[in-house]
C-alpha cells in the first residue's frame, strides 16, 4: 500500500491574489528579494488579519519555463517538498500579529539536478533567516 507523505497544508498555501501581487512590485515597500543560484525569493511580511488564516507562513512556488510541462511539475514538487522539509522553515522569526508571504521562484531553464535545488532552496532561507531576524 501507498503511503502518503504529511500534504502541504492549506492554510500555508499562498494564493490570494491580493497578497501575490505587491510581491512582484519592485518598488513596493517593504517587499525584499533574495537570491541563491537558481533560486529567488520574494518575500514581505503582512498583518495576519490579511492572509484569512492563523498560518504565520504563507508561501506559492513558481518555475521558469521548462522544455515540458512534466519537468514544470517535477521542479515545482521538488521546490515545495525541500522548502516543508526545511528545518529553518520552522525557525523563520515572525512577529505573533505578522505573517511571513513569500514566493519561491526557480530561475534555470534548464533542467537543474533536484539536489541542487534543494541546496540552493536551503541557502536561500538561511539568508532569508538572517534579514528577518535583523
Amino acid at each position: 500500500m501507498h503511503t502518503r507523505l504529511e500534504a502541504w497544508p492549506r492554510a500555508a498555501r499562498l494564493k490570494r491574489q491580493r497578497l501575490i501581487r505587491p510581491l512582484f512590485k519592485r518598488k513596493q515597500p517593504g517587499t525584499y528579494s533574495i537570491s541563491a543560484g537558481t533560486i529567488r525569493i520574494l518575500y514581505r511580511t503582512v498583518p495576519r488579519a490579511l492572509t484569512g488564516t492563523d498560518a504565520p507562513i504563507q508561501a506559492g512556488f513558481a518555475t521558469g519555463r521548462q522544455p515540458s510541462a512534466v519537468q514544470r511539475n517535477a521542479v515545482r514538487r521538488t521546490l515545495r517538498e525541500a522548502f516543508r522539509t526545511s528545518p529553518l522553515r520552522h525557525a523563520l522569526p515572525v512577529a505573533p500579529d505578522q505573517a511571513l508571504t513569500l514566493i519561491v521562484l526557480c530561475r534555470s531553464r534548464k533542467d537543474s539536478a533536484h539536489a541542487q535545488l534543494r541546496t540552493d532552496l536551503h541557502r536561500a532561507m538561511e539568508i532569508l533567516s538572517s534579514r528577518l531576524s535583523r
